[in-house]
């Protein structure tokens, strides 16, 4: 984007883009891992639940 002053820069668009890159691919792959940690974890909880709230009668 030649309207950006450190475009004349290349190394630092360079450097500045892979920064941006993986920061973003990095973040996604972590969103995604917590979305999916985060619903393997309720849904566990909500079995257990479930179970649970099935045997009002243990101790």
């Amino acid at each position: 984007n030649p309207d950006l002053p450190i475009a004349n820069d290349s190394l630092t668009v360079n450097f500045y883009r892979n920064v941006v890159g993986y920061t973003c691919g990095g973040c996604a792959i972590v969103g995604v891992l917590s979305v999916i940690a985060m619903s393997y974890i309720i849904f566990r909880e909500e079995a257990q639940g479930k179970k649970n709230n099935n045997k009002p009668t243990d101790p």
